[in-house]
């Protein structure tokens, strides 16, 4: 949830239910960062009906690479 969202529903419970709140920063829960490269294979399946293609889904890199 956004700022936002927390300030329309504390705005609510004060209107609504007539209550008090004890508001402060939103805290984030954790976070997550990119630390180091990994390797990776995978299947790009699109089928719109019938047999069709399915290529193997390729590192960004490893495209630029192929061309």
């Amino acid at each position: 949830m956004g700022e936002l969202h927390l300030d329309i529903i504390v705005d609510r419970m004060k209107r609504e239910f007539k209550v008090e709140a004890n508001v402060g920063k939103p805290q984030v829960a954790y976070k997550e960062a990119i630390r180091g490269e990994a390797e990776a294979e995978g299947k790009y399946i699109k089928q719109s009906g019938g047999r069709g293609p399915i290529r193997p889904l390729l590192d960004p890199r490893e495209a630029e690479r192929a061309r």
